[in-house]
C-alpha cells in the first residue's frame, strides 16, 4: 500500500426519493443498493466501496430521514443518525425537481462549520431550471460550512466527477477497510433478499405499500452447479398475499422471472428460485420478528 494512501467513510443523506441509491450506485460503478420510486425502499445502512491504488471510500447509502414511530421505522432512524455520526465526509442529497423542504434546510441548519459537508441537488437530467436555480440560491446560506455545492444526475452521470474530486480532496491519509475488489460489505444472500424486494416494489406499484419483506431460507449450490433459493416473502395482510400470488399465481411468477434473472446477473451464474409468501400481521412493530428478518438495532 502506497504510502501515500487515502480512505474514508462518506454517508449519503437527504430525504425519501432524493436518489440516494442510485448515486451510490453511480459512484461505486456496480448496483449495490435497490432503486425504486417509492419512498423507504433503502431500510439498511448499505455500505458501496469504490478502491483504486491511491484511496478507499466506504459510501454509506442510508434510509431517507423520517418520522415514522413504528419499530421498523426508528430501526431506519438510527441506521441513518450513526452514518451521520461515524463518518468522515456527508454529501447530502437534495432533491431537484422540487423545491427546497423545511426538512432539508432543518437538517443542514445542523451543521458546523468543522463538518466535511458537500451538498448536491440531483436530479438535472430531468429537473426544470426554473426549480434548481433558486435552490442553488437557497443553498448560498451555507456556503461557509459546505465544502461544495454543486448540481449533479446521479442517473446520467453529470458533475459526479466533480462531487468524487472534491470527496477525494477531503480523505486523509489512512488504511485499507476492506480488500481491494470488494464491493459492499453485505452478504450475498441480503442483496438477493434486497432485489427481490425491488421486484415486489417496481411491478406492484402502488398495490403493495413499503410493508413487505423477504426472508432467505436457503442458499445452497446444487451438484448441478446451479444455487438453490428458498425465500419468504412477509406482507401484513392476506389482501396483499392474494395481490402478490395473482390469479393462478400468474403475478408470482411474473415478478419472480424478473427477480431470477437479476440474481443470476448478480451471482453470475444459474439461480432455482422458490418464493412463497406469508402473512405476519403488524411485522413492523414485532421486535423478535423484525430482528428475525434482519432489523436489529443492536448490530448497526
Amino acid at each position: 500500500m502506497k504510502k501515500s494512501f487515502k480512505s474514508g467513510f462518506v454517508a449519503i443523506l437527504g430525504c425519501p426519493n432524493a436518489g440516494k441509491s442510485t448515486l451510490l450506485n453511480k459512484l461505486v460503478g456496480e448496483k449495490i443498493s435497490i432503486v425504486t420510486y417509492k419512498p423507504q425502499t433503502t431500510r439498511n445502512k448499505i455500505a458501496g466501496i469504490l478502491t483504486t491504488e491511491d484511496y478507499q471510500i466506504v459510501f454509506l447509502d442510508t434510509p431517507g430521514i423520517l418520522n415514522g414511530k413504528d419499530e421498523l421505522s426508528l430501526y431506519m432512524q438510527k441506521g441513518y443518525e450513526s452514518a451521520r455520526k461515524d463518518t468522515d465526509i456527508v454529501v447530502y442529497l437534495i432533491d431537484g425537481e422540487k423545491p427546497l423542504s423545511k426538512r432539508d434546510v432543518s437538517y443542514l441548519d445542523t451543521f458546523k462549520k468543522s463538518d466535511k459537508l458537500i451538498i448536491a441537488v440531483n436530479k438535472t437530467d430531468s429537473a426544470d431550471k426554473e426549480t434548481v436555480i433558486p435552490i442553488l440560491s437557497d443553498l448560498n446560506r451555507y456556503n461557509d460550512i459546505a465544502k461544495l455545492i454543486v448540481p449533479i444526475s446521479a442517473r446520467t452521470g453529470e458533475n459526479c466527477d466533480i462531487l468524487l474530486n472534491k470527496i477525494i480532496s477531503l480523505l486523509k491519509l489512512g488504511e485499507q477497510f476492506y480488500e481491494a475488489d470488494a464491493l459492499t460489505d453485505k452478504s450475498e444472500r441480503f442483496i438477493v433478499s434486497e432485489i427481490i424486494r425491488e421486484k415486489i416494489l417496481l411491478n406492484y406499484e402502488q398495490e403493495i405499500p413499503y410493508g413487505v419483506s423477504v426472508v432467505v431460507n436457503k442458499f445452497q449450490t446444487m451438484d448441478n452447479g446451479v444455487l438453490d433459493i428458498d425465500c419468504d416473502i412477509i406482507v401484513e395482510k392476506q389482501s396483499h398475499k392474494k395481490i402478490i400470488i395473482g390469479k393462478d399465481g400468474a403475478a408470482l411468477k411474473k415478478f419472480a422471472e424478473k427477480a431470477r434473472l437479476d440474481i443470476e446477473k448478480f451471482l453470475s451464474g444459474k439461480v432455482f428460485l422458490t418464493l412463497f409468501v406469508k402473512v405476519k400481521e403488524n411485522w413492523k412493530d414485532n421486535i423478535v420478528l423484525l430482528k428475525d428478518i434482519g432489523y436489529d438495532k443492536k448490530n448497526i
